[in-house]
């Protein structure tokens, strides 16, 4: 044996994370127009990065800066406007027709 025996690299902690990483992903399939396409590919190259990196990259800054939708603004004054029975999803006469019938 000569004398690298026992020396072979281990894997480092950078490894495991990439491992770690690709276990939690999820994999989701997006449609894109094909000038974005291209405009992507050509980013990655010019970057150096693969095409998934910078959509990663994307998604991650958009979730980010994302505060929510405050409901209560987009509906404004529309809040509990309607008109109608208040017992329409409780009363079982109401509900009877709607929906399906479960066969047990």
């Amino acid at each position: 044996m000569g004398g690298s025996a026992g020396l072979e690299p281990r894997p480092s902690i950078r490894v495991y994370h990439v491992v770690l990483l690709a276990v939690a992903s999820v994999l989701k399939t997006v449609k894109i127009p094909k000038p974005v396409a291209a405009a992507l590919s050509r980013l990655a190259k010019a970057r150096g990065c693969s095409e998934s990196e910078l959509i990663r990259r994307g998604i991650e800054r958009v979730v980010r800066e994302d505060d929510g939708v405050d409901m209560q603004k987009l509906l404004g004054d529309d809040v509990g406007v309607g008109r109608g029975p208040k017992d329409l999803s409780s009363n079982r006469r109401r509900l009877s027709g709607h929906g399906r019938t479960r066969h047990r």
